[in-house]
């Protein structure tokens, strides 16, 4: 693809989100109820974020319990909120006792609290993990836990050969398609719009967006990095299905269960449980990196504000600033090493 054609395929796909989200509004103000858009579908739109402290995989500590008791879930969210420094810890008031954000050591290669959104409390979930069933694990095989662990090893500590060595989001590519929903620096905001037979879910972080038909009409042969994605409707739930992704194995990944391969698939299935709950859950398929299908729950809360500016582009000062920062670490390595 030349690079005319690129922009203009770009703009196309703007063009379309705009028209979408427009005609979208328009028909939601023109008479649609709380729960159902004005065509009659359930009304999904609005801004979403994941604001719950459940952590991806059930800690060790549990075992196989997959909920809390409803104040086992409260005493560890207020233990999470006071860790967090959470200005919103009570209600608003002066956060408790302890360092404050601006001398708290922040862990390596995250972004400073400061940025990031924690003036609400979390919402309380007895859920001990997302991933539902009895282990609450991640089933990689394991030659994809080896992979997992090195990445985890690598990110921010290198080594940074080349910009190959960089994580796709410090790259400020994408994180993926899997985890979307509720991960990111502030929990994951994802705007959605509607219009008769489709439906737009757009992420506030890399801006990453997906035009998705909800007529359940069968899938292309298009691979793309998020996959292709078609969705229908099951009574008052969404069910997208996603495949026909590109291969990015080689690629460098923080979080290793979210490299796009050719094989994975996904099923996503949205529930407006009440007008600020929007039930979400996703299971995921791919052979080549686990050793069977797993599932994930979590609530997103709605938001009543719009999206803010996430500036990040590929080829920014840190990709440059670290691979420099890595020759000049080994230079001094080499001058001091024995002769």
């Amino acid at each position: 693809m030349d690079y005319q054609t690129l922009v203009e395929t770009r703009r196309l796909a703007i063009t379309v989100v705009a028209i979408l989200t427009f005609t979208g509004q328009g028909l939601a103000q023109s008479g649609q109820s709380d729960r159902h858009t004005a065509w009659g579908e359930p009304n999904l739109q609005g801004v979403w974020r994941n604001d719950t402290e459940t952590p991806l995989e059930r800690p060790d500590s549990v075992d196989s319990q997959e909920f809390y008791t409803l104040e086992e879930a409260t005493l560890l969210a207020a233990e999470k909120c006071r860790t967090s420094r959470n200005l919103a810890c009570q209600d608003g008031q002066t956060a408790l006792e302890g360092p404050s954000p601006e001398t708290t050591t922040q862990p390596a290669g995250t972004y400073n609290r400061f940025w990031q959104d924690r003036g609400t409390k979390a919402r309380i979930v007895t859920r001990t993990s997302m991933i539902t069933g009895t282990t609450g694990k991640i089933p990689f095989t394991p030659e994809m836990l080896k992979e997992s662990i090195r990445n985890t090893a690598s990110y921010g500590n290198g080594p940074f050969d080349n910009w190959h060595d960089i994580d796709t989001g410090e790259r400020c590519h994408t994180d993926g398609l899997p985890g979307s929903m509720w991960t990111g620096t502030a929990g994951g905001p994802q705007k959605l719009s509607q219009s008769p037979g489709w439906i737009v879910i757009e992420g506030e972080q890399y801006r990453d967006r997906r035009i998705i038909p909800t007529d359940g009409r069968p899938h292309g042969n298009i691979r793309h990095w998020l996959g292709e994605s078609v969705g229908r409707w099951e009574g008052e739930t969404l069910v997208i299905e996603t495949k026909n992704f590109l291969d990015k194995t080689e690629e460098r990944w923080l979080a290793t269960w979210r490299i796009p391969t050719e094989t994975m698939r996904l099923v996503e299935r949205l529930t407006l449980v009440d007008a600020k709950t929007l039930m979400y859950e996703m299971t995921i398929e791919d052979q080549t990196k686990f050793t069977s299908n797993w599932s994930v729950e979590v609530p997103l809360t709605k938001l009543d504000q719009a999206f803010l500016e996430y500036a990040c582009h590929e080829g920014n000062y840190g990709i440059i600033h670290t691979l420099s920062g890595a020759r000049h670490r080994e230079k001094e390595e080499s001058s001091q090493a024995p002769q």
